[in-house]
């Protein structure tokens, strides 16, 4: 039984919002979201990113990501990757292929 255990405190939060998403408006974002047709539930939802070094990854992480064709995030990582590194619950429904998994493990290489 968990519930009686005491375990160390853990921190859930490991996202820092990039200047330049910060500096996005409301209707830029909305913009983003339409274009890359991703739908929301919540709220405070985290604005999405438009590269792999805005979500805080290693460097050779993201040398390694490229090194593999993987450019630039995809439209459910763009969104996911703030919202997991965030601590927040996330359902993502996308088609396969679309680059769910690795949305789900990156914040664990972080």
């Amino acid at each position: 039984d968990h519930a009686s255990m005491d375990y160390a405190p853990f921190r859930k939060k490991f996202y820092i919002e990039a200047r330049e998403i910060t500096a996005m408006s409301a209707d830029e974002v909305t913009e983003v979201r339409k274009k890359l047709e991703i739908k929301l539930r919540g709220k405070h939802c985290p604005r999405p990113i438009e590269t792999w070094e805005q979500c805080g990854l290693h460097t050779k992480i993201v040398s390694e990501l490229r090194r593999n064709d993987y450019e630039a995030p995809f439209a459910i990582q763009r969104q996911a990757l703030p919202a997991l590194m965030n601590g927040r619950d996330v359902i993502g429904v996308a088609k396969t292929g679309s680059g769910k998994t690795l949305a789900f493990l990156l914040p664990m290489l972080r």
